[in-house]
């Protein structure tokens, strides 16, 4: 009887033992998963600031580009400008030499 109830106590230790180690592995998954899941974030939020990152970069494209078209619209307003001015002059000779 006392053998028996040794083995059992024995049986019970081991038991204990195994659901201990059981419930460490458990945890030791659950971090895991949270670790994997904090990743997958942080991949998201990489990948979006990939895209804001290029988005900006296009928008400062664009802004060079609107920058070179008021440049040349200014340049050809200068154009018209001289042109016109030099139409005037042609003309004040031509009404002088009359």
């Amino acid at each position: 009887m006392n053998q028996s109830y040794m083995e059992e106590k024995e049986e019970q230790s081991e038991d204990n033992e195994e659901k201990e180690e059981q419930s460490e592995d458990n945890e030791e998954k659950e971090e895991q998963s949270e670790d994997s899941e904090e990743k997958e974030e942080q991949s998201e939020d990489n990948e979006e600031k990939e895209e804001q990152s290029e988005d900006n970069e296009e928008k400062e494209e664009q802004s060079e580009d609107n920058e070179e078209k008021e440049e040349q619209s200014e340049d050809n307003e200068e154009k018209k400008n001289k042109v016109r001015t030099m139409k005037k002059k042609k003309n004040k000779v031509r009404t002088m030499k009359k």
